[in-house]
């Protein structure tokens, strides 16, 4: 690893923009993480040619195709299952292996990094316990983070653009209600995020807050024991787990009431498309292997956008604890350089060891 120290002028952004601190250890082993982004690209483009592949078999079974059409499908068909799995085993087995995990590396190192540049004031006003769930917070966002954008945000709109497409090359009209309705969808999602992730920043400070209360708890337990206040720090310590209780409440129901919206805005989606494919299909204006593989894309699709819609609240809630624990960690330094002041490197030291006598 190259970037493990962290000048002064750094902090600002790291508080202020989650995004940038994302970016800073995104990019060692950069190389890797192309690999993930285009094999999870290509996947997914060839996952949304599975149904069209199996509405042609339809087409092909209500027309009386010959035997070497009907396997020259089906081995069109295997060849696509095929490299959809290879490209999920090499991206997740073999390219994000080392990407992500490196990040996270660099997501403890970098915090941890920082914080031994604080003079002994700093640390005397924290709970260590605060700080180190801090670091350890900041490196699993930004796994989860990683895990999410890859294989659920990126892969579910490689499908959706691909869906749009092959729905518009079979009926324009069919590829507009696709986009519209997704379009809302989306919509409702980024209207949505502020909130959750500031009920993700609320919860998360306050569990941080209590882990730290119960590390440093343990950590004295034989003074409180000695001074007999094991009554006092149950106390604060349920009234901390309490706080975290309500918050973590209010959070989970209004993420539930966000998702059954969600769910009605899909539904309302799924139905609308469905009547309208079937008044197609009777106008004889689309084949019954098109409205097949057209509704097949359709329910994959729907289950692929209620996924997305928690995954959304999931990526709110770690993008809430990143921005909590880089705003915890990345505070000015109190020691820093004066202007214009020289590097200097002590390569030799001396102790003086003087004797005073007093009466």
């Amino acid at each position: 690893m190259q970037n493990t120290s962290i000048i002064q002028t750094q902090y600002r952004t790291f508080r202020q923009k989650p995004v940038v601190f994302l970016m800073c250890v995104a990019k060692e082993k950069m190389w890797f993480g192309i690999g993930t982004v285009m094999c999870v690209i290509i996947g997914s483009s060839i996952s949304i040619f599975i149904p069209v592949m199996i509405g042609k078999l339809v087409d092909l079974f209500s027309i009386d195709a010959s035997l070497q059409q009907i396997y020259i499908a089906l081995t069109f068909l295997c060849v696509l299952f095929f490299l959809k799995d290879v490209l999920a085993r090499l991206s997740g087995g073999v390219f994000a292996s080392t990407w992500i995990i490196h990040m996270e590396f660099c997501a403890a190192v970098i915090p941890f990094t920082y914080l031994l540049q604080h003079s002994a004031k700093f640390f005397a006003n924290r709970m260590s316990g605060v700080l180190q769930n801090n670091v350890f917070n900041i490196s699993r966002a930004v796994g989860s983070i990683a895990r999410i954008a890859l294989w659920e945000f990126l892969y579910v709109m490689m499908k959706i653009a691909m869906t749009v497409f092959i729905a518009c090359t079979l009926h324009m009209l069919v590829g507009g209600i696709f986009a519209m309705c997704i379009g809302i969808f989306i919509l409702y999602n980024l209207f949505i995020a502020p909130k959750i992730t500031a009920y993700s920043y609320k919860w998360t400070k306050q569990l941080s807050h209590t882990k730290g209360l119960l590390v440093d708890t343990i950590t004295n337990i034989l003074a409180i024991k000695q001074h007999a206040m094991e009554t006092e720090e149950e106390r604060v310590i349920t009234e901390n787990l309490s706080t975290w209780k309500n918050i973590r409440m209010k959070g989970w129901r209004f993420f539930a009431m966000t998702t059954f919206i969600g769910n009605i805005i899909l539904l309302t989606m799924f139905v609308t498309t469905a009547f309208f494919l079937i008044s197609l299909w009777n106008k004889e204006v689309i084949t019954a292997g098109q409205i097949v593989a057209l509704m097949a894309i359709l329910v994959n699709l729907s289950g692929t956008l209620e996924f997305l819609n928690k995954s959304f609240n999931r990526f709110m809630e770690d993008y809430g604890q990143l921005k909590e624990g880089l705003e915890q960690i990345f505070v000015p330094i109190d020691i820093t350089d004066a202007k214009d002041a020289q590097s200097v490197t002590i390569t030799k030291g001396e102790i003086q060891c003087r004797l005073c006598l007093s009466r």
